[in-house]
């Protein structure tokens, strides 16, 4: 089974969001999949709330996550991010444990893959260089991100 394909999105490429490029295969994705759980959520439902401790990587597999960030200044009116299939959300308490700085919302009926980080500590011990690989994407996803906010350190 393809886990991602990015060769037609139906978007106009001039409007469409850059997707995370994954490197793995699909058999490395199928190992991935042995330390993860593929949860489904209906559009509405709350997959991560503002301030929620988690270590676990989530990634899009269907559907559409709203992603917004907690409101300091009420006059703030910054949309909710939409992140479709193969983007990655939970990086940062993936890589440091600390709380959600964001809130994540089903905005459509969505699957997910939910990569914990002691998934991510077998995985590294049985096959080394998936998890490698992984984590060099999901850096490099942070990392365009943080581009596109501005915010490259």
């Amino acid at each position: 089974m393809e886990l991602f394909n990015y060769a037609d999105t139906g978007q106009d490429e001039s409007t469409a969001p850059e997707l995370p490029v994954w490197r793995l295969t699909e058999e490395h994705w199928d190992e991935v999949r042995r330390y993860a759980a593929q949860p489904r959520y209906p559009e509405g439902a709350r997959i991560l709330a503002f301030g929620a401790a988690t270590d676990a990587l989530h990634i899009v597999l269907e559907g559409t996550i709203a992603l917004s960030r907690q409101k300091l200044d009420p006059e703030d009116d910054r949309e909710p991010d939409l992140l479709g299939p193969g983007a990655a959300f939970g990086i940062t308490g993936f890589l440091d444990g600390e709380a959600s700085a964001v809130e994540a919302t089903a905005a459509a009926a969505t699957s997910l893959l939910v990569l914990p980080r002691a998934g991510l500590e077998q995985l590294a011990a049985w096959r080394p260089l998936i998890a490698i690989t992984l984590l060099h994407d999901v850096a490099a996803f942070a990392s365009r991100r943080l581009r596109a906010a501005g915010l490259a350190i």
